[in-house]
């Protein structure tokens, strides 16, 4: 009887160390997350050579482990400007997966005003020079 009377508590204990363990990893992903934020936007400001695609990189695995990190996000979108690849954010994970809160940042709209104005004249510079070629728009 007392052998039955331990196993829930063993059990209990368990999961209560699995619970904390899993509170621990979210923790360090999000630490980790953050740090690759910070080090994107000290990459960004100090603008050597390199610097903003290493700042890509580190958002895109702030990404991975924290899909709604709205700084990375933001970073993103600073270091593809940087690069000169601003109708790389255009791109399905740029916009419309940005967290609500970011859709306030005003230096934030700027930018995705910036990149939605570049989109749409390049693709309207290559509608107009297919239809120069003869080859129709699409």
């Amino acid at each position: 009887m007392l052998c039955l009377a331990l196993v829930p508590l063993r059990h209990t204990t368990v999961v209560l160390l699995h619970n904390m363990t899993f509170h621990t990893i979210k923790a360090c992903m999000m630490l980790i997350s953050c740090a690759c934020v910070c080090r994107a936007a000290a990459l960004i400001s100090r603008d050597w050579v390199g610097d903003a695609m290493w700042a890509l990189k580190d958002c895109e695995i702030a990404l991975k482990l924290e899909p709604s990190l709205a700084k990375a996000h933001y970073r993103r979108i600073q270091a593809l400007k940087a690069l000169n690849q601003m109708q790389a954010s255009c791109c399905s994970r740029s916009r419309p997966q940005l967290p609500l809160a970011l859709h306030h940042v005003a230096s934030l709209n700027t930018l995705c005003h910036m990149i939605w104005c570049s989109c749409a004249q390049t693709r309207d510079h290559q509608s107009n020079q297919r239809r120069s070629l003869g080859l129709g728009h699409s």
